[in-house]
C-alpha cells in the first residue's frame, strides 16, 4: 500500500513545464554571448595593460625582430632610408608593418609610448580576432553559444603571437576578414568598385605577411575551378579586383626600381635551395616543438577531418575557400625552409 501510495503521489507531481525549459535556452542564448564578449573585453585589456605597469624593461617583452622593424622604421621617418645599419639599404620586411612603425616614429622615440602603442595595437587586434572569428564561424552555420566558444579560443591563442611586436598582429585579423568579405557575394560583385575594396582588403592581408600572397592565390584558383563561382565572375568584378590590387604590385615594382629584386632579400634567402620539394628543416622545426605547442593544430586537424561531412551544408564559395584556408598552414610548412 506504501509503494501504491508514493506511485500516486510522484503522478501527481507536475512534469517540467516546455515552456519553461524553452525559457531558459532562449536567455541562455540571448545573454551568454553578452557575457563572453564582456569578459573578453576586461580581460584582454588587462593583459595588455599589466606589462606596461610592472616595473620590468619593456624590451623584455617584444621579440628580437621587432627591434629589427623599428629601427629600420626610424630611419625612414628621420630621413635616413630604408636602412638598418645607416648603410646598406634593406628591404627585408613585412611593408604594412614597417609602414604602421614608421608613422609612429614620425612623433615619438618615446620606449614608454612605443610600449603603449604595441599594448593598443594587441588589444585591437585581438578584439578584431574575436568578433571576425565569432562572425566567420556564424555565418558557417554554428550557433552564437558554440561561435562565442570557438571565437574564445581563436583570440586567446592569437594574443600569445601579438605580443611579440611582429607583423602578425596586422595578418591574422586582415585573413579572417578576406574570408570573411569574400563570402558576401551580394557586395562585392555589384560593381567594380565594390570588387575594388574586396581586391584593397586582399592586397592589405598580403602587404601584413608576404607569404598570404600564396594564400590569396590558392583562395583564387579555388574560386575559378569551382564552375557556379567562375560563372558569377563578371569583367567588372575582375576589373576592381585588379584595381584593389594595385598597392601590392606597386609595392613589388619599387622593389625591383630601388632593390634590383621583386622579393624581400630576408625572404629569398629563407627559400634558397637546391630543388622544390617539402623543405625538411621546416617540418623537422615543426616536429621538434614542445608538445603543449603542438596542441594548437589539433583544432585545425579536427576542422579537416570534420569538413567532408559538413561539406554538403556549406556555400558554394566556402566550399571554394575553407579547404585552402585549413591546408595552408600545413602547405606553407612544407614550402618554407624556415
Amino acid at each position: 500500500m506504501k509503494q501504491i501510495s508514493e506511485a500516486q503521489d510522484s503522478a501527481q507531481e507536475p512534469a517540467p513545464s516546455p515552456q519553461a525549459d524553452v525559457g531558459w535556452r532562449s536567455v541562455l542564448n540571448r545573454w551568454a554571448p553578452i557575457g563572453v564578449t564582456a569578459c573578453m573585453i576586461v580581460g584582454v585589456a588587462k593583459t595588455v595593460a599589466e606589462p606596461l605597469l610592472r616595473p620590468v624593461q619593456w624590451m623584455t617583452y617584444e621579440e628580437d625582430d621587432f627591434f629589427y622593424y623599428l629601427k629600420i622604421a626610424q630611419n625612414l621617418a628621420h630621413g635616413h632610408g630604408s636602412t638598418f645599419n645607416g648603410i646598406v639599404p634593406t628591404n627585408g620586411y613585412h611593408p604594412l608593418w614597417l609602414m604602421a612603425l614608421t608613422i609612429l616614429s614620425f612623433f615619438t622615440g618615446n620606449p614608454k609610448l612605443i610600449h603603449l602603442f604595441l599594448a593598443v595595437t594587441t588589444y585591437a587586434a585581438t578584439l578584431a580576432t574575436y568578433f571576425l572569428s565569432r562572425a566567420l564561424i556564424r555565418i558557417s552555420g554554428a550557433g552564437d553559444l558554440i561561435a562565442n566558444a570557438l571565437a574564445v579560443y581563436v583570440a586567446l591563442y592569437s594574443i600569445h603571437i601579438f605580443t611579440g611586436g611582429m607583423e602578425v598582429v596586422l595578418t591574422v585579423p586582415l585573413v579572417l576578414a578576406v574570408l570573411l568579405a569574400a563570402q558576401h557575394r551580394s557586395f562585392w560583385q555589384k560593381g567594380l568598385w565594390q570588387s575594388a575594396c574586396l581586391g584593397v582588403l586582399v592586397s592589405a592581408m598580403a602587404l601584413s605577411r608576404l607569404d598570404t600572397v600564396l594564400l590569396a592565390g590558392l583562395m583564387l584558383l579555388s574560386v575559378l575551378v569551382h564552375p557556379a563561382l567562375r560563372r558569377s565572375v563578371r569583367a567588372s568584378n575582375a576589373a576592381g579586383l585588379a584595381v584593389g590590387l594595385t598597392p601590392l604590385a606597386l609595392y613589388f615594382l619599387s622593389n625591383r626600381i630601388w632593390f634590383d629584386t621583386w622579393l624581400p632579400v630576408s625572404g629569398m634567402a629563407k627559400q634558397m635551395k637546391f630543388n622544390h620539394a617539402p623543405s625538411a628543416p621546416a617540418i623537422m622545426s615543426l616536429l621538434g616543438k614542445q608538445h603543449s605547442q603542438l596542441l594548437s593544430v589539433v583544432p585545425v586537424v579536427v576542422a579537416i577531418l570534420l569538413l567532408p561531412a559538413m561539406y554538403k551544408r556549406l556555400t558554394e564559395m566556402q566550399k571554394a575557400l575553407y579547404p585552402v584556408a585549413l591546408i595552408f598552414p600545413f602547405f606553407i610548412c612544407c614550402c618554407s625552409r624556415a
